[in-house]
């Protein structure tokens, strides 16, 4: 552990004050409040000048775009699916900025 001292000593050793209290914080930290905290920060951050920010700080994988654009040029829409852990309309967005997707129904440009 080269003299560093454990998990266990810092939390014994820890003033006893501010231990109980990140304690008690910790313990009233469920998943869905961390949920909720991140989909307030993104809401937060897409707020701001229409998301454009959100948007440029998120990227597909390289070949990605093109590959679907290929997909849907090659086979329509309605055979194409993506799958990604955001929320429909989050990747929607990010798919709008790409080209892929627009609002009155078409899916590719």
């Amino acid at each position: 552990s080269y003299g560093f001292p454990s998990d266990e000593e810092i939390i014994q050793n820890f003033h006893p004050t501010w231990r109980d209290q990140m304690l008690e914080n910790l313990n009233q930290l469920t998943p869905e409040a961390c949920n909720d905290a991140l989909k307030t920060a993104r809401n937060d951050w897409i707020a701001q000048n229409d998301g454009a920010d959100w948007i440029q700080a998120h990227d597909f994988y390289e070949g990605a775009c093109e590959a679907v654009r290929e997909l849907l040029q090659n086979h329509g829409s309605s055979d194409v699916y993506i799958i990604t852990t955001k929320a429909k309309d989050f990747a929607l967005r990010l798919l709008k900025q790409q080209g892929l997707y627009s609002e009155d129904g078409s899916r590719i440009r």
